[in-house]
């Protein structure tokens, strides 16, 4: 169906930037530029025979600027056979990726969704990007605390789209700088691409080997799909996201897909549809859980004894301080890799041989049995029968 469309307004929020880059994205060819004022643009078929012309104002101050976007995208429309509608929407977003999370249910035919389900949908969709863009900056098995500020400063700018009828969708809109090519070409590969592109890419791998760590663990019954794709960009929140999404209301399932922008296409990527299916839910919870057993746990305060000095003869080597402790209400042993130069391993010693308690705190970490205390830091020895304090702090990593 085409629609006229008579808003004023929808045309005034029309910029000149992103309606040329649509243009040149779609081969219309720029053959005459007034600065500040208007460019004229053509659109070439079958060699040089000249088949629409358009006129783009540069000035949205221009009393006429909404009619000549009127005319702009009413030939757009008649030269691309699509509405105007759609003429627009892919202007508006012609300097963004696309990320598309798709409900499907037998119950979601008109578009709707029930109120509690559509604020937790669009919650867990926010928090799925926002899972790719910390993987983005080092990939973890879980993330908690405080966010990284370049990951607050790319989610404060992505943008809530329109559900589309006839299903239940999600559009989350990740602006996106234009490439700029140099004069001869010789720094366009070398050149890193943007935070909000990374995180693109990163959503895709990760829901990627998601995936296929899903259908390994169905047909293998096997965690190790999960392992390697923790080296993708997986994570216990991106899994919490999906299983949020999975378990919403009616849904059968639940499709990720993207649509790069097309002022910075990307070169050699492929752009698979991701669809994760109801069954699948509790396999990646699963996942989920595990990622949480092995991941640190950052700024944990340990008070303990030490009850081990590895003795080592080369002052050039590393030495292990075991450390009887409570983790999670039990008494535990725990393990700081260091070494004689190191300032915990002379407060450890000093520990050690004046039966103190040692305080400090360190990210924890398990691997296998045991359990790893990693950058240990603010050290203090405290003597049990007099309750004197001694406070140590260092910056070194061991």
């Amino acid at each position: 169906m085409n629609v006229t469309i008579k808003d004023r307004n929808t045309y005034l929020s029309l910029k000149p930037s992103d309606t040329a880059l649509y243009l040149r994205s779609r081969s219309w060819v720029e053959v005459e530029d007034v600065p500040g004022r208007a460019s004229v643009w053509i659109s070439v078929e079958n060699g040089n025979d000249q088949v629409y012309e358009i006129l783009l104002p540069l000035n949205p101050q221009f009393k006429d600027y909404a009619i000549r976007m009127s005319e702009l995208v009413q030939t757009l429309s008649i030269a691309e056979d699509r509405s105007q509608l759609e003429i627009v929407k892919d202007i508006c977003s012609t300097s963004a990726d696309l990320i598309r999370v798709r409900a499907k249910s037998r119950t979601l035919a008109d578009g709707s969704i029930q109120i509690d389900d559509g604020a937790a949908f669009v919650n867990n969709s926010r928090d799925m990007l926002m899972a790719a863009a910390c993987s983005s900056v080092k990939p973890k098995p879980l993330y908690q605390g405080r966010r990284p500020g370049l990951v607050d400063s790319y989610m404060e700018n992505v943008r809530l789209g329109q559900t589309e009828h006839g299903r239940y969708v999600v559009t989350l809109i990740s602006k996106i700088p234009p490439a700029l090519s140099t004069e001869h070409g010789l720094f366009d590969q070398e050149i890193e691409e943007p935070f909000g592109r990374q995180v693109t890419h990163t959503l895709i791998k990760s829901l990627s080997a998601l995936k296929t760590a899903v259908d390994r663990a169905i047909t293998k019954s096997s965690m190790s799909g999960f392992e390697e794709a923790l080296e993708k960009g997986v994570s216990a929140n991106l899994c919490d996201a999906v299983v949020g999404l999975g378990r919403l209301g009616d849904i059968d399932s639940i499709g990720i897909d993207v649509s790069y922008s097309p002022a910075r296409p990307p070169q050699n990527v492929s752009v698979p549809r991701i669809e994760f299916f109801k069954d699948s839910v509790e396999i990646i919870e699963e996942a989920s859980r595990y990622f949480k057993a092995i991941s640190p746990l950052d700024d944990f305060q340990l008070l303990g004894h030490v009850t081990k000095l590895e003795d080592v003869t080369d002052v050039d080597s590393t030495r292990k301080v075991t450390i009887s402790s409570l983790i999670d209400g039990k008494p535990r042993k725990l393990i700081v890799t260091t070494n004689d130069h190191n300032s915990f391993y002379h407060m450890a010693r000093k520990a050690f041989d004046e039966r103190l308690t040692i305080e400090c705190v360190g990210d924890l970490r398990k691997d296998g049995k045991s359990f790893l205390l990693d950058n240990p830091r603010h050290f203090a020895l405290v003597n049990d029968e007099q309750d004197n304090l001694t406070l140590f702090e260092t910056t070194d990593k061991v």
